[in-house]
Parts: C-alpha cells; sequence; structure tokens
C-alpha cells in the first residue's frame, strides 16, 4: 500500500479521530514515562547500566539526554506542535526501546525494563515488546498524516475560541 494509498484509507477508516487518538496515547506515554526518569536519573542510569549495552562511560550522558528528548516528543504530540516530526522521533526511540529489549530477551537478561522509571516497573519482556510495536503503529499513523497539526490541542482551543466568539457577535 502506498502512501497515498494509506491516507485514504486512513481517512475511510477514522478520519482524524483515528489520529488524534494515537496522537494523544503515544504523546501521553512519553511524557509519563520520561516524568520519573528526569526525577531520577541516577536510578535511569542503573536501568540502563543492566542492558549491558553501552559503555559505563556513556550511560550518565544517555541518562540524562533520552528523558527530556522523551519528554518534548510527548509534548510536541499532546499540544500538536510539529506532530509529524514528533512522530518520527518517537518511531526511532521505539525502534532503539525495541531492539534493547529484544537483545535482553534474547540474552536471557532478565531485568526490569525502566521504560517508566519506577512508577511502573516492568520487566523486559514479550508484553513490553508488543506494547512498543502497537505505540510505534499508533506514532506511524500519526507520521503520515497529512497535517497532524490541525488535531492538537492549540488548534482545537483556537477553534472553540473562534466559535465562542462567533456567538458573542451574534
Amino acid at each position: 500500500m502506498r502512501n497515498d494509498e494509506f491516507k485514504k484509507w486512513l481517512g475511510e477508516v477514522g478520519g482524524p479521530w483515528v489520529v488524534r487518538i494515537a496522537q494523544w496515547t503515544v504523546g501521553l506515554v512519553f511524557l509519563v514515562a520520561a516524568i520519573p526518569k528526569l526525577a531520577d536519573p541516577a536510578a535511569f542510569a542503573k536501568d540502563v547500566m543492566r542492558y549491558h549495552l553501552l559503555p559505563e562511560d556513556f550511560v550518565g550522558l544517555f541518562a540524562l539526554s533520552l528523558p527530556p528528548v522523551e519528554a518534548v516528543v510527548g509534548a510536541a504530540l499532546l499540544v500538536g506542535w510539529r506532530p509529524r516530526g514528533a512522530a518520527l522521533v518517537a518511531m526511532s526511540l521505539l525502534v532503539i526501546f525495541t531492539v534493547a529489549l529484544l537483545q535482553a530477551i534474547f540474552r536471557g537478561i532478565d531485568i526490569e525494563c525502566g521504560c517508566f522509571g519506577k512508577v511502573m516497573e516492568t520487566r523486559v519482556g514479550w508484553g513490553a515488546v508488543v506494547r512498543n510495536l502497537l505505540l510505534f503503529v499508533g506514532a506511524g499513523v500519526v507520521a503520515l498524516s497529512r497535517d497532524g497539526s490541525h488535531w492538537s490541542m492549540i488548534a482545537l482551543s483556537k477553534g472553540l475560541r473562534r466559535r465562542l466568539d462567533g456567538e458573542k457577535a451574534s
């Protein structure tokens, strides 16, 4: 299915509501995932270290860098600021996260995934992989939408304000 065909199919299936729900869901998940990591970067660094993927010298930098990126991506999707770009970044991060999960599964590393910090501890496993794949699909729907910005909270509030201003003028 080509990109144009997908966009047409998406419009027929659910139109803007499918994209809006996907955009807000992915945004909320990324924002919720970032908050505990921002609050306790040392704990997140320990979670990252347990994957045995990065040299120890880079773990701290990664643990300090990733949560702000997750927060910006989540907030951008929630408020509708550059949603297609934010969705592409989310998709890229989800690929990295899924590769990390899969390598831990195949190497038999039994650890907490660290996906949501200490707020929602989840073991590395197939459930986390499936969750990431579903989020990837949701972000893909947003990335392939013709323009997610008119489905944002900002655009909705502007539309509501115009409607209310129009009623006051009547």
